[in-house]
């Protein structure tokens, strides 16, 4: 299930969870198709995914006992830029994933995904988590 809301003027989704082995998850989100441009890193792009929890959660929380914190595209799209914004302001932003620096200056996360072609997915597009907690 995936819920909406209008949140700061963009539409946000709640993110579909999938476990993988180990310390991996995937979740899944659906794609906004709006245009528009931000700095360097995304640049320009057709559409964007922002992955933030169902309330009262907002974010991923880092697992303890972790050294590790990557987000990366686990689509088939070469196209994408992910981003990550912590709760306390710290951000990042690459080609294809994105690694929080350790220990994480924030205590939880959220993800957003930028699509620099058209026309961006019609489909939930997944990410894949590690060192991240599936709850908040």
């Amino acid at each position: 299930m995936i819920i909406s809301g209008l949140a700061l003027g963009l539409l946000l989704s709640v993110a579909i969870i999938r476990p993988l082995a180990g310390s991996q998850f995937v979740i899944f989100g659906s794609p906004v198709q709006k245009s528009g441009s931000q700095g360097a890193c995304p640049g320009a792009f057709s559409g964007y995914n922002i992955y933030t929890q169902a309330p009262p959660a907002w974010g991923w929380a880092p697992a303890t006992n972790t050294a590790v914190f990557t987000v990366t595209n686990g689509g088939q799209r070469a196209d994408v830029r992910i981003e990550f914004t912590g709760e306390y302001g710290d951000s990042g932003c690459n080609l294809s994933g994105v690694t929080i620096p350790n220990p994480p200056a924030s205590p939880q996360y959220t993800f957003n995904v930028y699509f620099r072609s058209n026309p961006p997915p019609t489909t939930n597009y997944p990410i894949i988590l590690t060192g991240f907690n599936t709850n908040h």
